[in-house]
């Protein structure tokens, strides 16, 4: 039998975060105080919708509410391992998982239930970490982050059951990018999950991550012990490449395991040798037989677009892949005609350079191009691929450069559809996509790149030459700017 460790964390909370529940009771109070008021100003109707403005965006009309737990395993021989003859060791993994859930009530929005859903703004740790990338101050962006976020939550409830159904729901890994978490892309795996799909997003302990942690036992007393995992900052130079490539390969494996835990789920988890330091407390039990590996899928943003790239290269139980402004230079030429399955390659106009773009070019011609499409999103910036363009207010937004010149949630309805419509049927998808291009209210969608031919022919490709030379003087700035 599986073991179940003691939870290491209270009942209810996040496996970073201790809720106070004194905290939660004080801010239940306040939004009732608000509540009233509001009501004697007649500013609120019999159904609260106002408090609906809370909870940010599903996007693309998917059919499910959506739940989310956190689950972190511990290091260990065949820990993930699916079979007797898969002997690879685990090193452990840390995932955010959201799923289709049962359906909320109409009355979904009152306050009571508004506590469900989870607070988007992440641990102190986090903006810690963030802060440090950032070089600036941990209180500066703290505040930041209170007057942008105020109490904005994801479209989805903490630990809720799975949705009752006779289907079996897809696996997705999604890759988040350097200084990313699993939280930074939380609409998005949420708004997967809302069309029938479970998404395990990573925290990657390859040093990426603005902040993450792992739980080991004491040897001597068998508690858990928190060790932190600080962000590496790489200094752009000859060296980078080995640095990068060992973070990929750590990535990689740790979306492999990902998918082997998906197994796991799938298989029951009681019975195996799955042991689980965070997120214990909830029914994984219920994923027993729920889940359909033959549909698996790999998708990551900018760095994450290179681990979601070689995880498919490696590991063919993934079906198909999508990557969001990939971020080739850690991609490993030998990996390029490995890539047999379909991949959507999704590029922000304003983040793309000549040498990346060739690379993304060079992998599209692989295998004759079979299966694999290259779209471009116009005025569109690095960011508005994770959260932080629907979390920030258009002026703001702009001026942090998380926002280009398109409505942010109108952007990002058509990033989902793009990607659900893809994974769906990643061979008939072209046509879908040529249908949803003449529905759009303004040219957003570019088919290949708007980069024009003369740009790329001024660059040579040599993968082997310029994967293990230093990153360009444009590709530092581009890097720089967007926060990867």
């Amino acid at each position: 039998m599986g073991t179940i460790t003691s939870s290491y964390f209270a009942y209810g909370s996040t496996c970073d975060e201790n809720i106070d529940n004194k905290n939660n009771l004080n801010r239940n109070e306040i939004f009732k105080e608000e509540m009233e008021e509001g009501e004697n100003k007649n500013c609120f109707n019999k159904n609260k919708k106002p408090l609906q403005k809370n909870v940010l965006p599903l996007l693309g009309n998917g059919r499910f509410d959506v739940g989310c737990a956190d689950i972190m395993i511990l290091p260990g021989e065949e820990c993930c391992c699916s079979s007797n003859n898969d002997k690879e060791k685990c090193e452990g993994i840390f995932a955010r998982i959201y799923y289709p859930s049962e359906a909320l009530s109409p009355d979904k929005y009152t306050i009571e239930r508004l506590n469900e859903f989870m607070q988007w703004k992440p641990d102190e740790k986090v903006i810690e970490g963030l802060a440090a990338y950032k070089g600036m101050s941990s209180w500066k962006l703290n505040l930041i982050l209170d007057w942008i976020l105020g109490d904005k939550r994801i479209p989805a409830r903490w630990q809720v059951p799975l949705a009752k159904s006779e289907e079996q729901f897809p696996v997705v890994v999604f890759s988040h990018g350097i200084s990313g978490t699993r939280q930074l892309y939380s609409i998005n795996c949420s708004s997967l999950s809302s069309h029938g799909y479970v998404v395990a997003a990573l925290d990657h302990r390859d040093g990426s991550s603005c902040y993450t942690y792992e739980l080991n036992k004491d040897p001597s007393t068998g508690e858990l012990i928190q060790k932190h995992i600080e962000m590496k900052k790489l200094p752009h130079e000859e060296q980078e490449y080995e640095s990068r490539i060992a973070q990929v390969e750590q990535r990689t494996l740790e979306t492999i395991n990902m998918l082997k835990l998906f197994k796991k789920l799938n298989e029951g988890l009681r019975n195996s040798n799955v042991e689980i330091v965070c997120g214990n407390e909830f029914d994984w039990e219920q994923f027993k037989g729920r889940l359909n590996l033959d549909k698996a899928i790999s998708i990551g943003h900018s760095f994450g677009g290179a681990s979601a790239l070689t995880s498919c290269a490696i590991e063919k139980g993934f079906k198909c892949c999508v990557v969001m402004d990939a971020w080739l230079y850690p991609f490993e030429c030998k990996y390029y005609e490995e890539i047999t399955q379909p991949v959507l390659m999704l590029n922000a106009s304003k983040w793309q350079w000549p040498m990346n773009l060739k690379r993304l070019l060079h992998l599209q011609q692989q295998n004759g191009g079979e299966g694999k499409s290259m779209y471009t999103l116009t005025d569109i910036v690095h960011q508005s691929f994770s959260d932080l363009g629907l979390l920030t207010p258009g002026r703001i937004g702009k001026f942090m450069g998380f926002q280009g010149q398109h409505d942010p949630e109108y952007l990002a309805n058509i990033i989902i559809q793009l990607i659900t419509t893809f994974i769906e049927d990643p061979i008939n998808s072209k046509e879908k996509f040529k249908k949803i291009s003449k529905t759009l209210n303004c040219p957003v969608l570019i088919e290949g790149t708007d980069v024009p031919r003369e740009k790329l022919d001024e660059i040579s490709l040599d993968l082997a030459e310029n994967h293990s030379s230093e990153i360009g003087e444009n590709e530092e700035r581009i890097l720089h700017e967007s926060g990867e």
